[in-house]
């Protein structure tokens, strides 16, 4: 698995799913019910999971993304290794009996 944050190697995640959408600057029907659509961009939004992170591992991974906006190395399903410029959505951290920390968040391409 390729994992890399500004071009930086960091602990892979536990597992992570890619979106793939379509951005469209305007999309309407005609007179015939076809949709009309300016596709604009397409982009990528990618839910990322973390489990069994000590703490020291936690915060770096979170200190990994706190910038803005960040690149984001990784295997894309549509064309392999993919480098997108990301940021960061709410990211939620979960404490485990056993002290580690268990993480998730959304990064999506801008």
């Amino acid at each position: 698995m390729i994992w890399r944050i500004n071009g930086a190697d960091v602990a892979k995640p536990a597992n992570y799913s890619v979106s793939i959408m379509d951005l469209d600057g305007s999309a309407e029907r005609n007179l015939l019910g076809m949709l009309l659509r300016d596709r604009v961009a397409t982009k990528r939004k990618i839910a990322v999971e973390y489990k069994g992170l000590s703490q020291r591992e936690c915060q770096n991974a979170l200190e990994a993304i706190s910038n803005e906006f960040f690149t984001l190395t990784y295997n894309d399903p549509w064309k392999g290794e993919n480098t997108i410029t990301c940021y960061v959505g709410d990211r939620t951290a979960e404490p485990a009996p056993t002290g580690d920390w268990a993480i998730k968040y959304d990064v999506i391409e801008r």
